[in-house]
């Protein structure tokens, strides 16, 4: 570990809280006294006297707890349930699952159904609009479930519809 580099970095530009921690750190650590604290890192006597105070008061938090997310899923576990049961028993794409849930009340991210269902290890349903080895669509109309047309063909049903 070179030292002199470490130095240089912790030196180099130092944020205004951490200058304050360094000045308290001075006088409490050496002899220093408080006129040559304040003269060291360009405070007046009384800012120094002042940063003391609220130190000793604990008004100033130099280390605060950095809070993080969420531990948990914010997803109720009864409505994580009803999301695999409904892939589960009926096979519905992360869309009808979506919808579903809304009819009840529970307004989800359809990419928050695809994380739950992917967590409970199950894979993304196959595209309902597949391509043919001859250049055709298989889609499921009203009609007929999977009723293969020409891509043209396929086009206008879907405007019409």
């Amino acid at each position: 570990m070179d030292k002199q580099q470490l130095q240089l970095k912790l030196l180099k530009n130092p944020s205004p809280r951490q200058k304050q921690y360094e000045l308290l750190c001075m006088l409490g650590m050496t002899n220093v006294t408080v006129e040559e604290a304040a003269a060291h890192f360009g405070y007046t006597v009384q800012s120094v006297r002042n940063l003391y105070l609220s130190f000793m008061n604990d008004e100033i938090n130099f280390f605060p707890e950095i809070s993080t997310g969420p531990k948990q899923s914010r997803i109720q576990p009864l409505v994580i349930y009803k999301i695999i049961a409904l892939r589960k028993n009926s096979g519905l794409s992360v869309t009808e699952i979506k919808q579903n849930l809304l009819e009840e009340g529970h307004n989800i991210s359809v990419s928050t159904i695809d994380r739950i269902l992917s967590q409970a290890g199950f894979e993304r349903l196959q595209n309902r609009f597949q391509k043919s080895a001859n250049d055709t669509l298989l889609f499921p109309t009203n009609k007929a479930a999977n009723l293969k047309v020409t891509k043209r063909k396929a086009l206008q049903e879907l405007i019409v519809q």
